[in-house]
């Protein structure tokens, strides 16, 4: 029998690595091993549901005061985040490295910049820093290499990050 400690039920600012291996246990323990992989699709496809739910309500201003709203929005977003947990145990894939890997790709678009695809390094090429895609040696245009558009769009990011810091205050007394 599988059993946890209770500094494993009672953890604060636990990542995601360790909630993966706790919630495992505790599924495994509660659900069984060999439960199909699709079960926990279905508790977040109902979490997703009761999310939305307290959204609207809120949004609506019925069924439950702003506070009631929230808890249970609140409530709804943690479950989602165990039954991805527990979907990622069941199909072998690391959470932390899920988010980890998806972060490194998000953070890099900027909607902003480029509204089509959101990548700072297209919007950069279309911007006339990279005209020619056929044969510069025919054209007078002044191409650009992946290289230099790599450098220019390391400048745009550190700007953003500039100017974000500002923004939120950093290195105002």
């Amino acid at each position: 029998m599988i059993y946890l400690d209770i500094e494993e039920t009672t953890m604060s600012n636990i990542t995601l690595r360790k909630l993966q291996s706790v919630s495992g246990r505790w599924a495994a323990r509660n659900f069984g091993d060999k439960r199909p992989t699709y079960h926990p699709l279905l508790g977040i496809s109902e979490e997703v549901g009761e999310l939305c739910h307290a959204h609207l309500k809120k949004e609506q201003g019925i069924r439950g005061t702003t506070d009631e709203l929230n808890a249970q929005a609140k409530d709804a977003v943690g479950d989602i985040v165990i039954f991805l947990a527990d979907y990622c145990n069941l199909n072998g894939f690391d959470l932390q490295d899920a988010v980890d890997s998806a972060w490194s790709e998000v953070s890099k678009r900027d909607w902003t910049v480029n509204k089509d695809s959101g990548f700072v390094k297209d919007a950069l090429a279309d911007d006339g820093m990279n005209q020619c895609i056929d044969d510069c040696e025919s054209c007078s245009c002044e191409k650009k290499s992946d290289a230099d558009i790599d450098k220019e769009w390391e400048e745009v990011l550190r700007d953003d990050d500039d100017m974000f810091f500002d923004d939120i205050g950093r290195g105002q007394e």
